[in-house]
């Protein structure tokens, strides 16, 4: 059914990532364009999701340079599953072991961020609310230890208006206290702005 490749590193691979990109461009999605994102050059860890052998998602798991502090936190971006490809779970599947990729390789925080503005998948991200097409025990995994910081929001351009809710892991289950360098604002938030 679904096969998950991290470390993309063959030229039949980056291949598929460049025919993902093109496709979800179709789709609407603007944020993995060749001039956001080149496999080949980004840095961090590819992961290609396949659904029955053929390609149906992608993310990257990228030390964090936005925040100032890459040898302690890192971000999951540029995740996208093809519409075809929707409601089987395989964004949660990409998310798990993003997480455990992250754990293994020594990080204390692994993080996600999202456009406060999305309403629908901040209510799943806040376990307000869940896909209903998906397995419901799928959310009991990695997914179960995603927290809100309601501390700050994410701003990846300081002449941008856009923000994002920061979701995280504490992938040492020590209660650290992460405490980002940059592209932060301090704005305590309940995760309904």
């Amino acid at each position: 059914m679904y096969q998950i490749i991290d470390n993309v590193k063959s030229l039949e691979l980056e291949t598929a990532i460049d025919l993902l990109q093109e496709n979800a461009l179709k789709e609407g999605n603007t944020s993995i364009t060749p001039d956001k994102y080149d496999v080949r050059t980004t840095p961090g860890i590819p992961f290609l999701i396949l659904w029955n052998n053929k390609v149906a998602g992608m993310c990257s798991l990228e030390p964090s340079i936005y925040t100032g502090d890459p040898d302690v936190a890192v971000r999951a971006c540029r995740h996208h599953v093809l519409k075809e490809y929707r409601n089987k779970g395989l964004g949660i599947l990409l998310f798990d072991a993003m997480v455990t990729r992250a754990r293994k390789d020594g990080y204390k925080i692994f993080y996600i961020t999202q456009d406060i503005n999305n309403k629908p998948l901040n209510a799943v991200y806040q376990r307000r609310k869940k896909v209903p097409q998906i397995n419901q025990s799928m959310y009991d995994n990695e997914m179960a230890n995603l927290k809100l910081d309601k501390r700050i929001l994410f701003q990846v351009d300081p002449n941008s208006d856009l923000l994002q809710y920061v979701y995280y892991v504490d992938l040492q289950n020590e209660n650290y206290n992460w405490q980002p360098k940059q592209n932060m604002i301090w704005r305590n938030h309940n995760g309904k702005l």
